[in-house]
């Protein structure tokens, strides 16, 4: 009421303001397909009229909207060689505000192994060893491929990186493992151990034998002669041990 006794209305207009833009990135980064992305919002938006700020997301994938509207992304949305953006857009419950991006391009997925078996499982010095790998899993899908390192004692066996291994790099009582490390083209995967193999003792061929004489009489004496002696792998030592048997 004025002075003068009129009655005057004084109207304030009231202008929201819009929040700030945030500051945004897209964690991981680099990001592999077995990964969830997340939007981390790093700066939050500024609101001159003290109000609370709220976020809305949207992911794209090669620029079409993909649906996911949460701060996360699941792995199992993405692939090896998508480009991924995610749109924040703060509102602080009257209007939005200026919207914040980032893209990430999806990477590879280097591949996994679960196990590798010697065989035979048995072994003897003039054996050839083989590797199986087994359990790759590749999450982009890629082809498998090998490499391999054998050792003998724990010590690496050189120019021994093949899948087999032959019975010249080892003798009886060793201990062979071999390392397999999975690829996929792109990347290696962690390098895989089999259980050691110890080399079993070889027997010995056996021998060839005469009986002499050829036409025994009552009284003779036989003897058991060696005409062809056994062999060894191992190169050992070898002797003999006989049983004479009657009819």
């Amino acid at each position: 009421t004025s002075a003068t006794g009129t009655d005057a209305v004084v109207v304030n207009d009231y202008v929201n303001v819009a929040p700030t833009a945030p500051t945004i990135h897209i964690d991981p980064d680099p990001a592999r397909s077995d990964q969830a992305l997340t939007a981390i919002i790093d700066a939050a938006s500024y609101d001159l009229d003290g109000d609370t700020v709220t976020y809305a997301y949207a992911w794209y994938r090669d620029g079409v909207a993909s649906g996911v509207t949460s701060a996360t992304l699941a792995a199992s949305y993405t692939s090896k060689g998508q480009a991924w953006s995610v749109i924040v857009t703060p509102n602080d419950g009257r209007q939005n505000g200026s919207t914040a991006t980032d893209s990430i391009v999806i990477g590879n997925t280097p591949p996994t192994l679960s196990s590798v078996l010697i065989t035979p499982t048995t072994a003897y010095t003039n054996d050839t060893l083989t590797a199986t790998p087994s359990g790759f899993s590749d999450d982009d899908g890629d082809a498998a491929s090998y490499t391999y390192q054998w050792y003998l004692g724990g010590v690496a066996i050189s120019g021994a990186t093949g899948s087999t291994l032959a019975g010249t790099y080892f003798s009886r009582g060793n201990v062979i493992t071999v390392a397999v490390v999975p690829r996929d083209g792109v990347d290696s995967g962690s390098s895989v151990t089999s259980s050691s193999l110890t080399i079993s003792n070889s027997t010995p061929s056996t021998p060839s034998v005469d009986v002499t004489p050829n036409l025994p009489e009552n009284s003779s004496t036989l003897s058991c002669g060696i005409s062809a002696a056994s062999s060894d792998a191992d190169s050992d030592s070898l002797s003999y041990v006989y049983r004479w048997t009657f009819n």
